[in-house]
């Protein structure tokens, strides 16, 4: 071959035409999917589906941001879907597509698969969740052995039938119970030496590797992306270059609570002990004095937390003893007992890590200073940057917490989304805030919270209004005057029930109610279901369908 040839067809702009033929190329195939290949299925095609995935295919094209709110009923997942898998396929690369609760994740799980064939397409596709879903072998190993534990036979049950994620396990199996045995912590290095290999290792393994489709949720991808900008390597194969975010009005505060750092007192004493544990016997007196001095340091700056918000309790017009959030007072006093706190803790990480590298034959974790060294430059950046940050104090009954974020999110989100060679696809039902002027104007709260770039680098698409007709079939009904959830819990239900009873009773039992809590969701259920026949239309199966807030 000649070399000169062979050199010139793979210089950058060759590379640039060769991916811009294919792009025209999966534009055509795109047409023939909507025009020709969809209603021999009998697909039917929604108005502003087709327009969408043609907008995605151009904005490729055009090496392009994209954002479009497409209102509910107009066939989203399935607009977006197309082009995306057809993309993945042509330029062999992984597509990252991340949403924000579980239920959608699973939801596009069974659209991906349903649209694959259609195409004629066979692409890797990964479910990763978050880590708290999987079980942990070794926490569970050590939970059933302990004496002072009691399993409940549905843990017994799942972990004998090889269960893995929490979803496998019954409903029955309390919370404070799967979150003994599930994932806390995970590092591909001290989990590899697990001789049970769990399946959010394989994930996570897999992760790295595929060249297909990866579902996840927007704090996940935040990760990723966060660990690539620091260099660190990421979380999912770094050659994925095109990036889908649904539901991307939540966007901004994803990336905030990605960004929250939370510091417990009992965390801290936790991690400096795993960290002692770390060394050998003969070494743990070495570095005594420097794990008493981080700890006294520890006592003395939470105190000063403590000490903040029982005067704030005291000082209050009104009764705020409920309250779990307060103030930090960033005076000098305190931030230089925050300063000492760090310095303390970064000497015993540092002493740590000293005289366990000098145990060449160790085969012990060094996950315990390892996140020391993370507290301790999560804490160094929060006291060079203090001006732009958040910085409060939360009281959960006896725990204190110091939690800290950065104030403006918006250049976050631009540099991790918006910045380098991966382009980013935005959707949800809820991007504008005004019905008219310049598409600018009208997603102009959108862009302001997250950076999104116009003009050359940044699409905008014209809004595509759901077919519902929501004005003649359906109203929302809110109350603030009903007990408070928390404090007067039994009393908020009560009231609940019977102001919902009147609604239904309006609405000839239909109704969508949305909870926060789980727990409250299947109390109110399960009172309705009691007395549904003084409610007309009231069917306990369907007539109304109960939601979570969140998840």
């Amino acid at each position: 071959m000649d070399n000169r040839f062979y050199f010139g067809f793979n210089t950058s702009e060759e590379r640039k035409k060769r991916r811009k033929a294919e792009l025209y190329s999966m534009s055509e195939q795109v047409s023939t999917f909507f025009w020709d290949e969809a209603p021999q299925h009998g697909l039917e095609m929604r108005e502003g589906q087709q327009d969408m995935s043609f907008e995605i295919v151009d904005a490729l094209i055009n090496d392009q941001h994209f954002a479009i709110e497409a209102g509910v009923g107009i066939g989203k997942s399935f607009g977006y879907l197309v082009p995306v898998l057809l993309y993945s396929k042509r330029m062999n690369k992984p597509v990252i597509i991340a949403t924000s609760t579980i239920a959608l994740q699973e939801q596009l799980w069974r659209d991906v698969h349903a649209v694959m064939p259609l195409l004629g397409l066979n692409r890797d596709v990964i479910l990763a969740k978050g880590q708290t879903h999987y079980l942990c072998n070794k926490r569970a190993d050590e939970y059933m052995c302990d004496p002072k534990a009691d399993p409940p036979d549905a843990l017994k049950e799942g972990i004998k039938q090889g269960y893995e994620e929490r979803k496998d396990f019954p409903e029955v199996l309390p919370q404070g119970v799967w979150d003994k045995v599930n994932v806390q912590r995970f590092s591909m290095k001290n989990c590899g030496s697990c001789e049970k290999k769990c399946k959010y290792y394989k994930v996570r393994a897999a992760l790295k590797l595929t060249d297909g489709v990866v579902l996840c949720n927007q704090d996940f991808l935040t990760q990723h992306l966060m660990k690539l900008r620091r260099g660190q390597g990421g979380l999912i194969n770094s050659d994925a270059d095109l990036l889908v975010v649904d539901e991307a009005h939540n966007l901004d505060d994803k990336v905030r609570s990605a960004t929250t750092e939370r510091l417990g007192q009992g965390m801290l004493f936790g991690l400096i002990n795993r960290a002692f544990r770390e060394l050998r016997f003969s070494d743990q007196s070495n570095v005594f004095g420097e794990k008493r001095e981080a700890e006294n340091s520890i006592i003395a700056f939470y105190n000063c937390l403590k000490a903040q918000v029982q005067k704030q309790i005291n000082e209050a017009d009104q009764d705020i003893r409920y309250a779990d959030r307060f103030f930090f007072d960033q005076s000098s006093s305190s931030i230089e007992l925050l300063k000492k706190m760090n310095s303390a803790i970064h000497n015993l990480s540092s002493s740590v890590q000293i005289y366990a590298s000098m145990d060449f034959k160790s085969s012990r974790s060094a996950a315990g200073s390892d996140d020391l060294d993370a507290v301790t430059d999560s804490l160094s950046e929060l006291l060079s940057q203090i001006d732009d940050m958040l910085i409060w104090i939360e009281q959960h009954g006896s725990n204190t917490e110091l939690v800290y974020c950065p104030k403006n999110t918006r250049e976050i989100v631009r540099r991790l989304y918006f910045n380098g060679d991966k382009r980013t696809i935005l959707t949800s039902a809820t991007l504008t805030n005004a019905t008219s002027g310049t598409l600018e104007e009208q997603y102009s709260y959108f862009i302001s919270n997250t950076g999104f770039p116009t003009r050359e680098r940044g699409c905008l698409s014209e809004p595509k209004p759901s077919p519902y007709p929501y004005n003649e079939h359906a109203m929302i009904y809110y109350c603030d005057d009903l007990p408070h959830p928390t404090r007067e819990h039994e009393a908020f239900i009560e009231q609940g029930v019977e102001r919902l009873l009147e609604v239904l009773s309006i609405s000839n039992g239909k109704a969508l109610v949305l909870f926060t809590a789980k727990a409250d969701m299947e109390e109110v259920y399960s009172i309705l279901s009691t007395k549904k026949s003084s409610v007309q239309g009231f069917n306990s199966a369907a007539g109304i369908i109960a939601g979570q807030g969140s998840e």
